[in-house]
């Protein structure tokens, strides 16, 4: 029987700082971040999605909230994603 999604590997880190390390090993198109993914699931049934890898961060309960956060700084959800290190020297 053909898998509904294309295969990929599952990460579930246990600290912000292993998720980082995760998404600073992968290319930005065969990685994705997962936090409950219903609309990521979405796409990878449809294949308009094929990660490779997924990061699951759901379970990090540092990531329930944002400290130091400045009203002059945003970053998107792109930038953390993409560019952990980067975000990283900002927090």
């Amino acid at each position: 029987m053909k898998s509904v999604v294309s295969d990929f590997e599952y990460f579930v880190p246990k600290t912000v700082e292993e998720a980082l390390k995760l998404l600073s090993q992968y290319e930005e198109e065969e990685c994705k971040v997962i936090a409950g993914g219903q609309s990521l699931i979405i796409l990878m049934k449809q294949r308009l999605l094929t990660p490779k890898y997924l990061i699951d961060i759901k379970g990090l309960s540092d990531l329930d909230y944002i400290k130091n956060w400045s009203p002059n700084h945003s970053s998107s959800y792109r930038e953390i994603t993409c560019y952990p290190k980067r975000v990283q020297r900002i927090i």
